[in-house]
């Protein structure tokens, strides 16, 4: 976890970033991933040219998409599918969207052990070329957290609300 103890009222946030963490370090193999500081990000569609969508609806609702630069991804779906990677195709899309699946699913796990009712959509990978799906045209600020491994960095943009 980010903190020995994370107060109730950020449990949600934190259990993403534990999360990411942890399965960078299992499928890249790398034992000490670097989490830096956490930032508000006020354009988060348009700082990333690949980016890994879900939705989340429950006790929790909002997004959660993971960001990154094409040559990240490269690196990363090259690590995933242990061969060279220098286009998004069909399999290094669902290295990639596998990769983020498993992270949103460990942290809903995480959600749950804690109380929270959660369901999320399956991932969405987009490539963006400065324009932004009409879809996506509401998320104007997100809680970014940078996270460096070995194959570039990726930030877990968080926008979540607890229901009422």
């Amino acid at each position: 976890m980010i903190h020995n103890n994370p107060a109730p009222d950020f449990y949600h946030i934190d259990s993403f970033v534990q999360a990411a963490t942890q399965v960078i370090e299992m499928m890249s193999g790398e034992t000490n991933v670097g989490k830096q500081t956490p930032f508000f990000n006020h354009e988060p569609l348009m700082d990333y040219e690949v980016l890994i969508f879900i939705s989340v609806t429950g006790d929790i609702m909002g997004e959660v998409f993971a960001g990154m630069k094409e040559k990240t991804a490269f690196a990363l779906a090259s690590i995933l599918l242990e061969s060279e990677v220098n286009a998004l195709d069909f399999m290094a899309r669902s290295a990639i969207s596998e990769f983020v699946n498993v992270i949103i699913g460990n942290a809903t796990m995480l959600l749950a052990e804690a109380g929270y009712n959660c369901l999320i959509s399956p991932p969405s990978i987009l490539t963006l070329s400065g324009k932004v799906p009409i879809e996506l045209m509401g998320i104007e600020t997100t809680l970014a957290v940078p996270i460096e491994s070995k194959f570039g960095n990726v930030d877990i943009n968080i926008s979540l609300q607890k229901k009422q």
